[in-house]
């Protein structure tokens, strides 16, 4: 996670950012926003050989709602947090007044459809994937963009309006993958299967599960009817695995009037833990990373 008040945009991204500023300056607006429904459907499970294969690790987000009541439940405490975060001028956390239990049934919905829409980058084509978080905001109310740097890297962009009281706060993920061999996972890398309370798949963590738990704050917030201070806007990018130029270093050199004067971003980055007793710990950083370049070689399974 990153928490940067008052941060200069070069810097908060997650992205490395290196433009030719001669370039001239252009974006595509997609023009599937409008019938949204017409992205690519989600892909079928690759064969049910691949789902006889039984590795002990796991690669998936465990999602409240989905049984094993007793696992750690990330999702809920990043919504948590992020809630908490926006609501910090109105009043006390409304997670009382909130079915947590469907949320979170939603949220594995969502993201295993996300999960299904191959992004693996090179080379990359994230509007699939941006058009179906798109329309759940639809259906939500929330209104939503997706713009696109180049054909087929879409990056979504919505925006829940607070009272103006407090500057916006920025959730940032991305929707680009890194590649995935499917004989090294226990469920094919984009089946988005659902099994024993965890989603799998190729992006559950990295980071389309943090861009899924970003969008179910925004519809808990919207849901709540509860007044907000400060604009609460979701930024899923493309290109993050790569470099962003084609994301949010994009989003940043092209429209910068959609991020306005905010004062918070938060982004993946680490975790929330569960220790002993109980306890939650939140690891926050307030800066944002340099490149230190090594050669390094590794052997033994894969994992992102």
């Amino acid at each position: 996670m990153v928490l940067s008040p008052r941060f200069g945009w070069i810097q908060i991204v997650t992205q490395s950012i290196s433009h030719d500023l001669d370039e001239p300056r252009r974006h595509h607006k997609t023009p599937v926003r409008r019938g949204v429904n017409k992205s690519v459907r989600p892909e079928s499970v690759r064969g049910a050989d691949f789902l006889a294969w039984r590795r002990e690790k796991w690669h998936g987000l465990p999602l409240r709602g989905m049984g094993l009541p007793s696992r750690t439940t990330p999702a809920r405490f990043l919504a948590c947090l992020t809630l908490a975060t926006a609501l910090a001028a109105s009043g006390p956390c409304i997670a009382a007044e909130l079915d947590w239990r469907a949320l979170g049934n939603e949220a594995a919905d969502v993201l295993a459809n996300v999960i299904r829409i191959d992004t693996t980058n090179p080379p990359g084509g994230e509007t699939a994937a941006a058009n179906a978080l798109a329309r759940k905001l639809e259906e939500e109310g929330i209104k939503s963009e997706v713009f696109e740097s180049s054909p087929g890297r879409g990056n979504l962009y919505a925006r829940l309006p607070g009272s103006g009281g407090a500057p916006p706060i920025i959730l940032l993920a991305h929707l680009d993958v890194v590649p995935a061999d499917p004989r090294g996972w226990h469920e094919p890398p984009f089946s988005g299967a659902i099994e024993q309370g965890y989603v799998h798949g190729r992006g559950a963590l990295d980071a389309k599960g943090v861009a899924v738990v970003e969008l179910i704050a925004l519809v808990a917030l919207k849901r709540s009817g509860q007044p907000i201070d400060r604009d609460v806007i979701l930024l899923a990018t493309a290109d993050e695995e790569t470099g962003g130029k084609a994301g949010a270093g994009w989003v940043v050199q092209n429209r910068p009037d959609l991020l306005g004067n905010a004062e918070y971003l938060l982004t993946e980055g680490d975790h929330i833990h569960r220790a002993q007793g109980g306890r939650r710990i939140v690891q926050v950083a307030v800066a944002e990373k340099t490149p230190c370049w090594v050669k390094l070689t590794a052997h033994g399974e894969s994992g992102h």
